[in-house]
């Protein structure tokens, strides 16, 4: 789809869109199960399309990575705006509208310089974070210089410590989560400054920490259910290697597009879940179930 074919879009379907809080709303606890699930009925209305805009996706940014020196940077780049379009694609499709495969390129084309700006703020956060972290590590245990040389014994014998200074820089980055959250869909939809869109995220996840954090349990059990599947098929070729190599090989073909089927799904309702929390949280009407 060309610009001006996305621009027409949101202009028909302006007249009729949730309008935006001037206040993120506070939403239970249980609202973190119902991102998801709201998430798994979008997916279910058009299962094939959203699968193969994944699969393009994932494709592009793993050909990306190939290029020496700046394929995972150019790959970086683009995350908020493959984000940009899933949450494009979610809007037109739950508003009445189709879902087309171009739609995963809108961000591309639509408030592409603000995601952009957004990506260049958030990335410069998170490589200030990590830097002070390691710096202040090596500082506070400089025996630790030996893991960053690749130090296998040194990684064993140290693996406490780093865990810990992990954990610190997950826990300092947890902001730079919460300010990005919502804010590709507060971009694209309703046109806020990156650093306005970042603060309104901020201040909602501030405001709906239980319903995140039964979010990120529901993922948990979701994520644990298909390890277990995905085992479950990886043990299938072992079993079969003993009833001969035929067998064998006919698993490893079934077991193979089954886990990515598995993946690409999985990964699909993450990336709704941005839409979907966002109308929970940030729209009225809230999106309907």
């Amino acid at each position: 789809m060309d610009q001006s074919g996305i621009q027409n879009t949101i202009e028909n379907e302006a007249k009729n869109a949730p309008q935006l809080l001037s206040e993120p709303r506070r939403v239970s606890a249980g609202k973190g199960l119902s991102w998801v699930t709201q998430a798994m009925l979008l997916f279910s209305r058009r299962k094939g399309m959203w699968l193969w805009m994944t699969f393009v996706m994932i494709l592009i940014s793993m050909l990306l990575q190939i290029i020496p020196f700046i394929g995972g940077i150019v790959s970086g780049m683009m995350t908020f705006l493959f984000i940009g379009g899933y949450i494009f694609s979610c809007d037109a499709l739950a508003e009445g509208g189709s879902l087309k495969f171009g739609y995963i390129f809108s961000g591309f084309k639509h408030k592409s310089m603000e995601l952009l700006v957004l990506t260049l703020i958030s990335g410069a956060i998170s490589i200030l974070v990590l830097t002070v972290v390691v710096v202040s590590a090596l500082a506070v245990s400089p025996e630790l210089s030996a893991v960053s040389s690749g130090d296998a014994a040194a990684m064993g014998q140290y693996s406490g410590k780093i865990i810990l200074w992990s954990l610190l820089a997950f826990l300092l980055l947890l902001p730079n989560g919460m300010m990005v959250w919502f804010a590709p869909a507060l971009i694209t939809l309703n046109d806020i400054r990156p650093l306005t869109a970042m603060k309104m995220s901020f201040k909602a996840c501030l405001r709906n920490i239980p319903a995140f954090l039964i979010n990120i349990l529901v993922w948990i059990v979701i994520c644990g259910i298909g390890g277990v599947i995905i085992g479950l098929l990886a043990a299938g070729p072992a079993v079969g290697s003993s009833g001969g190599g035929e067998a064998s090989v006919f698993l490893i073909l079934l077991v193979i597009p089954l886990y990515l089927l598995v993946f690409l799904m999985v990964y699909t309702w993450v990336m709704l879940t941005y839409y979907t929390s966002y109308r929970s949280v940030w729209t009225d009407p809230p999106l309907a179930k």
